[in-house]
C-alpha cells in the first residue's frame, strides 16, 4: 500500500514536469526535403548477364499456366522452353506477376534440367493504348525486366492480341516495345512472340516486326471453333494438318521468317460443337479429358469423339515429322497441362519421341 502511494505520487511530479515542458515547448515541423537537381535517381539493379542459350536438336516449347499447378509439374525432360503463362500487361502501363510466386519451383526445377523459361505477357485492360504512349511503353519494358530479374527467368514472351482498327499504328507501337524489351533485358535474354495463325487477320505482321524477335511462336489453331456464344469457321477440324502447312509456309515465304526461329504451335485441346452444322456456343475441350469421358474409345489414336475434334497422337506425329523433313525449329504447345501423365497417351511423349527420332 505505502509503495503504491509513493509511486503515483512519482507519476503525478512526473506528469506535471512532462506537462510543463509540453506548454513551454515550441510546435516543431519537420524541415522539407532538400532537392538537390544534380543528385542521380538511384539505378535498379541489372539483369545479370548471360550468354544466348543454344538448344541442340529440335525445340519443344510448351506453356504452363499458373491456374494449373493442381496438375503437378511438367516433364522437363521433353522441354526446351516453359513460357510461364501469364504476367499481365494493363492499360495503367504496369506489368502484374504476382501469380508467378505460386510457381517457384516450377521455375527452379526446369532449371535443374537446364530448361529455359520465360515470362509469357498477356494483353489486357486497352494495352494498345498503353503501348502508344512512349512512357508507359518504356516502363512496360522497366517492369518486365523486373520480373525477370526477380523470378529468376530467362526471357520474354509477348502474346499480343488487340488487333482490330488501325492495325499499322499497333504494329509500329509493338514493333517499338520490342525495341525497348531488348533495350532493357540485352542480348543474352530471349525474346519471343506468339502471333495469329490465321493468315488473313495477320496483315499487321510483317518481316519487320518479326525480325526483333529470337523465337516466333505462330498459334496454328482455332481455325474455327466458338467463344463467348459465338462461332466461327465450319464444324470440324480446328487445326488439321493441312492448315499446319499452310502457316508454315505463310511465315517462311509470305513474312520471310527463317526457319530456324520459327517454332510451329499445336494445341492439346480440341473444340466440342453444340451440333453438326453451327459452330455457335463452341467450347474448348481438353484433350486429358477425353478419356474419362469416353472409356470405351481409343481417344489417343483418333481425332474426332461425337462432335468434339482435337489433334490426337498421328496428327501431332505427322505435324512434327513435318517439322523434322523441312528443318523448322521446333514446336510450341498450348498448353501442357491439357495433356495427360501417361506416356502411351501423353501428347508430349509423342511430339518428343518424333523430333528426336526416338
Amino acid at each position: 500500500m505505502k509503495a503504491s502511494i509513493i509511486l503515483a505520487a512519482t507519476l503525478g511530479l512526473l506528469f506535471l514536469t512532462s506537462s510543463k515542458c509540453s506548454d513551454d515547448a515550441p510546435d516543431v515541423k519537420p524541415l522539407p526535403p532538400v532537392e538537390n537537381p544534380d543528385t542521380p535517381e538511384p539505378e535498379e539493379p541489372a539483369l545479370p548477364e548471360r550468354d544466348k542459350p543454344v538448344f541442340e536438336g529440335k525445340m519443344v516449347v510448351g506453356y504452363y499456366p499458373t491456374w494449373s499447378t493442381w496438375w503437378g509439374e511438367p516433364d522437363y525432360d521433353k522441354l526446351s522452353v516453359i513460357c510461364i503463362a501469364f504476367a499481365e500487361m494493363r492499360g495503367d502501363g504496369h506489368i502484374y506477376c504476382d501469380a508467378y510466386s505460386d510457381v517457384k519451383q516450377v521455375i527452379a526445377n526446369a532449371h535443374k534440367k537446364n530448361v529455359k523459361v520465360l515470362a509469357s505477357l498477356r494483353d489486357a485492360q486497352n494495352v494498345s493504348a498503353a503501348l502508344a504512349d512512349e512512357e508507359l511503353r518504356k516502363n512496360f519494358a522497366k517492369e518486365v525486366k523486373n520480373c525477370l530479374r526477380d523470378f529468376n527467368l530467362d526471357g520474354v514472351d509477348v502474346d499480343y492480341e488487340e488487333w482490330g482498327g488501325d492495325e499499322n499504328a499497333k504494329r509500329l507501337n509493338l514493333e517499338k516495345f520490342y525495341i525497348d524489351l531488348r533495350a532493357q533485358i540485352g542480348e543474352g535474354y530471349l525474346l519471343t512472340a506468339a502471333l495469329g495463325g490465321k493468315t488473313h487477320l495477320d496483315s499487321s505482321i510483317d518481316a519487320q516486326l518479326v525480325s526483333h524477335l529470337d523465337y516466333v511462336f505462330p498459334m496454328i489453331y482455332d481455325d474455327c471453333g466458338g467463344w463467348e456464344g459465338g462461332g466461327w469457321g465450319e464444324v470440324g477440324q480446328h487445326s488439321s494438318t493441312q492448315y499446319f502447312k499452310d502457316v508454315i509456309a505463310f511465315y517462311t515465304t509470305t513474312l520471310n521468317v527463317p526457319k530456324e526461329k520459327l517454332c510451329a504451335g499445336m494445341p492439346f485441346y480440341g473444340y466440342e460443337f453444340k451440333s453438326s452444322t453451327s459452330t455457335q456456343g463452341a467450347t474448348a475441350v481438353a484433350y486429358r479429358d477425353l478419356f474419362s469421358r469416353f472409356p470405351g474409345v481409343d481417344v489417343a489414336n483418333t481425332d474426332n469423339v461425337d462432335l468434339i475434334w482435337y489433334n490426337g497422337i498421328p496428327t501431332i506425329k505427322d505435324k512434327c515429322q513435318y517439322v523434322v523433313d523441312n528443318d523448322i525449329a521446333g514446336v510450341m504447345i498450348w498448353e501442357l497441362s491439357q495433356d495427360t501423365r501417361q506416356d502411351e497417351t501423353s501428347l508430349l511423349s509423342a511430339a518428343y519421341s518424333t523430333l528426336n527420332n526416338r
